[in-house]
């Protein structure tokens, strides 16, 4: 399946839920208001005239109040979580008590930890995630979590970061990354609402049954004992039939989630080509889990966003959120016996995983020793670049380790550090001309943001970089600035006003200006809702202009290019448009109108056909792949490493 189907497929089970989330929020309802009106049938008498099946006006009043309750009690749980990770996207590392990793740790497992999620990013070209790990907890697991590509989290637990050599944990971590590409995290925050609004109905009976019992304790009269006993009745008729409601939606969650995760297996060995990693990964699971299991409070709790089932099990329940791991393994290799594994294989990685940790510090320091190595480029074809769109693989991984290993320390330093990526980030809109670099460097000096020499470093370290490193520089500068930048820092209108004193206006300016305004505020861009193809000709002629400058400095090809786009799209051209000069509101209006397509077989037109165009002369270009990613990041599509020098 390539990104789209995969969005698809995501799209699907996200009504499938939806479907069942209604049916089993209708069927709880609707039993739990019965079994209370009969309860309360037999405490109290009617002395009306009776009507259909026996109850009495004062008791059909007394159902629809419970069904009115209890249906705002499902929707308010479901909302009360809705707003909780909508507030904060990063809501799941917090209530797991996750500690975010710091870029320039000492930390040798966390800074390998680091550096696999950063390659990972760079070579699925998606924005990268917050990077968390669970202190504390000896267990090996992981999880994705977010909102969207643009605001996703990736957290491990530190028994995984000290048990996994790199291949392992790169495997696990391209496990995780699909999650994020393919919309699972998405999905799971869905299914965490729907969990939680079924679950309050079993919630309250308790809270209900707890109050009565303390209050029982107490001298009271016959009839407050009475009413006591009633209440707790009523409290526990809420938590059983509660919890046969949450049994149903954890089922779904569970059927749902098991099948994410046989998808989400075959990607990461897709993505590393190497499945004895992840086998591997899954057996030193199975040794650990044995004996540790997830000690966290809300292992249930979040058990389907896990890398792994939280409590260990060998066969697969209907309440299992995840595969056992022996069906796990034998999905990757089918020649796999369990039985041979768990009487001569077992034993043995459980006796090496004791004495790892020791050999382990010896082997990093070795292991993690710099190399300079030969970064190589290619330019992957058009039907390469669609295939992999919101996909990895091998070469794009080791493409971005190597080129993030070419660029030296005190490259590196620069840009982990929130001050010098704000250098260079403004090194990169700076003027070629000295005259008017140095009023650029003046202007930013003044605004007091630092000294005049720490701009004309970033600008000297930018310009030793070569075309490639200059794109992976500017990766790793958005990463820091996303990560840290502050939400009230004026980044952007610095830049603005900084590049008017250039004074000249050029196309990749443009373009990583767009970039870094979608990275570091992605709510800034004001997509229109419901837009569709049929309505958007002349952004797409904007836009459409807006490649062929990237692609070609010919007026005639220009033309030609547009035209071709416009008719295989439209099916023709009503009239003829002009690649004249576009002003930037204009371009920055375009971006915004298309990125508010929500046709999923739209969006494919475009970015194919954006592809086409800046594949044409058989090589993707740096402009052309910063135009690219700036439309699929519109679109919530990561592009992986395909650029070329």
């Amino acid at each position: 399946m390539n990104f789209f189907d995969h969005q698809r497929l995501a799209k699907k089970q996200s009504q499938r839920l939806v479907i069942v989330f209604v049916l089993t929020f209708i069927f709880t309802i609707a039993i739990t208001s019965i079994a209370i009106l009969i309860l309360l049938k037999q405490t109290t008498t009617c002395s009306g005239d009776f009507l259909a099946l026996g109850v009495c006006p004062h008791e059909w009043q007394i159902l629809w109040k419970a069904i009115i309750c209890l249906s705002l009690l499902i929707l308010g749980g479901s909302l009360i979580r809705y707003l909780e990770l909508k507030s904060d996207p990063y809501a799941v590392a917090k209530i797991l008590n996750a500690t975010e990793v710091d870029p320039q740790t000492h930390d040798l497992d966390q800074k390998k930890y680091y550096n696999i999620v950063e390659e990972m990013a760079i070579a699925s070209g998606t924005p990268m995630p917050k990077v968390y790990i669970l202190a504390g907890e000896s267990s090996l697991n992981a999880l994705a979590a977010g909102t969207s590509i643009h605001h996703s989290m990736v957290a491990i637990t530190e028994g995984l970061a000290a048990q996994l050599n790199r291949a392992e944990l790169q495997a696990v971590i391209g496990h995780e990354f699909s999650h994020i590409v393919h919309g699972d995290i998405k999905l799971n925050n869905r299914l965490l609402i729907a969990v939680h609004g079924i679950s309050m109905i079993n919630q309250i009976g308790a809270f209900i049954i707890r109050m009565s019992s303390r209050q029982s304790r107490r001298m009271i009269s016959r009839n407050d004992r009475d009413s006591r006993i009633q209440i707790m009745s009523i409290g526990w008729v809420l938590y059983i039939l509660g919890y046969f409601g949450l049994l149903m939606s954890r089922m779904l969650k569970a059927s749902i989630s098991r099948q994410r995760e046989y998808l989400a297996d075959a990607a990461a060995v897709q993505y590393t080509r190497n499945p004895e990693a992840l086998i591997s990964c899954f057996k030193k699971l199975w040794a650990f889990s044995s004996k540790h299991t997830y000690k966290g409070s809300h292992g249930e709790t979040f058990s389907h966003m896990f890398f792994a089932e939280n409590f260990f099990k060998e066969s697969t329940s209907l309440f299992s959120t995840h595969p056992a791991l022996p069906e796990r393994i034998k999905r990757i290799d089918k020649r796999f016996n369990l039985v041979a594994f768990r009487k001569q294989e077992l034993p043995e990685l459980i006796q090496s995983m004791l004495i790892q940790k020791n050999e382990k510090m010896a082997s990093q320091r070795v292991n993690g020793q710099k190399s300079e190595p030969k970064v190589s480029t290619y330019a992957a074809s058009l039907g390469i670049v669609m295939s992999q769109l919101g996909e990895v693989n091998d070469r794009s991984i080791k493409e971005a380790h190597q080129l993030k290993a070419s660029l030296n320390t005190e490259v590196m330093n620069f840009l982990n550090d929130p001050h010098g990526a704000i250098g260079l980030i403004h090194a990169y809109f700076f003027s070629d001309k000295l005259q008017k670099r140095l009023k650029q460097i003046m202007y930013l000096s003044a605004e007091s943001i630092k000294e005049r020499k720490h701009f004309t470093h970033a600008y000297t370290l930018l310009e030793s970089l070569d075309s490639q490193q200059r794109v992976i520089a500017l990766e790793l500068v958005l990463t820091t600035l996303k990560n840290y930048l502050s939400k009230n820092h004026n980044l952007l209108t610095q830049i603005r006003e900084s590049q008017k004193l250039k004074e000249e206006s050029r196309l990749e300016d443009f373009l990583i200006y767009e970039l870094l305004r979608l990275t570091i505020s992605p709510s800034s861009i004001k997509k229109a809702a419901n837009t569709k193809l049929s309505g958007l000709k002349d952004e797409l002629r904007v836009f459409f202009t807006l490649v062929t400058r990237a692609c070609s400095d010919s007026e005639e090809e220009r033309q030609e290019m547009l035209n071709h786009a416009l008719i295989k799209i439209y099916g023709g051209v009503e009239k003829d448009y002009s690649v004249a000069e576009l002003r930037t509101s204009t371009m920055r209006e375009a971006l915004e109108k298309l990125s508010g397509l929500k046709s999923l077989h739209e969006q494919e037109i475009v970015l194919k056909m954006t592809l086409e165009l800046i594949h044409k002369d058989g090589e993707i270009k740096p402009a052309e792949a910063k135009l690219a990613r700036l439309v699929c990041l519109c679109f919530g599509v990561p592009l992986p490493l395909c650029v070329a020098a």
